[in-house]
């Protein structure tokens, strides 16, 4: 895989002077969907087989992760999934089984994390139908100027959420994650070097886990879309 040059500063110093430059071009980082939930509170519904947008959520979701990536996207499904499988097979992703799904989300991320070669990857909740490819390209261009560990998606008032992107350095703590809990005791420790990138309204943050939250959604989106047409 090609990797496009990064980040570059050359310094240069005299007794007098000192010279500065910075070549900033945006680096390819891999895209991983975490698309292994198990639904637990849809009461016999799979989530990510919701309609949105007239497709199913999992296939609208890798579409957006296609739209934004300038390199590989990476979905992780449990075993025994057809239904998942089936909407996203023909488009050009690597689609990852992870056939310990029961021992919950972290094992997720680091079934993604250890298919990578890598200096850095973004990491992306299946679930969260707000966040657009806009979203996704701002985050990835700001991760190529800047030097933090983690950089994260915000909220427009700056609560953190996702997606999240991790520099390698943190690639092995995590894949020794454990538990459903995800990297959320990882990203607590590393707050001090995570860098929050605002992104509009809860794009972020909003996620859909009961029957009822998306009904609540799509009562909210259609009145804006009526709101819309009417101006």
């Amino acid at each position: 895989m090609l990797i496009d040059p990064y980040t570059v500063t050359l310094e240069i110093e005299s007794a007098n002077t000192r010279l500065k430059k910075c070549y900033i071009v945006t680096r390819n980082i891999p895209i991983i969907l975490l698309a292994g939930g198990a639904s637990s509170r849809m009461l016999g519904r799979d989530k990510l087989l919701e309609d949105i947008n007239g497709i199913s959520l999992i296939r609208d979701r890798v579409l957006t992760c296609l739209q934004a990536a300038k390199s590989d996207v990476i979905v992780v499904i449990p075993p025994n999934s057809p239904d998942r499988r089936e909407q996203i097979s023909d488009l050009s992703v690597t689609i990852l089984e992870n056939k310990g799904s029961k021992l919950g989300l972290s094992h997720s991320i680091s079934v993604g994390i250890s298919a990578l070669n890598e200096d850095q990857v973004m990491i992306l909740l299946a679930d969260l139908p707000e966040i657009t490819s806009q979203d996704l390209t701002k985050v990835l261009k700001v991760a190529s100027s800047k030097p933090n560990l983690i950089i994260r998606g915000a909220s427009s008032s700056g609560k953190a959420g996702h997606p999240v992107i991790f520099k390698k350095e943190l690639f092995e703590l995590l894949i020794q994650l454990r538990g459903d809990n995800g990297a959320k005791e990882l990203l607590r420790e590393k707050e001090k070097d995570t860098f929050l990138v605002k992104l509009p309204n809860y794009h972020a943050l909003s996620d859909l886990d009961t029957p009822e939250e998306w009904d609540l959604w799509r009562s909210a989106r259609k009145k804006v879309i009526e709101s819309k047409t009417a101006n």
